[in-house]
């Protein structure tokens, strides 16, 4: 019963790691005109504005047999960037 127990705890723990609010960097301190890169939890992203002149994030893919983008939701709030990782 206790190693089911174990297991579970586990499981949620990973679930919050892959979830919530991530800091990217101080909106001072990204470029406006080119993408910015950058890694968590050894992950490339890439930061950019679309065409609509909002911030995007997307999540690089780590091999060329699945090529996919995720694409994350992106908050600025007192001049930090921050985006959503679910």
């Amino acid at each position: 019963m206790e190693n089911k127990y174990l297991v579970r705890e586990k499981l949620k723990q990973q679930i919050a790691e892959n979830q919530g609010w991530y800091f990217i960097d101080f909106l001072g301190n990204i470029p406006r005109h080119r993408p910015y890169g950058f890694t968590l939890f050894a992950k490339q992203f890439v930061l950019l504005k679309d065409k609509s002149d909002r911030w995007v994030c997307y999540s690089l893919p780590t091999s060329n047999d699945n090529f996919k983008l995720t694409l994350y939701t992106v908050r600025v709030k007192e001049g930090e960037v921050w985006f959503w990782r679910s």
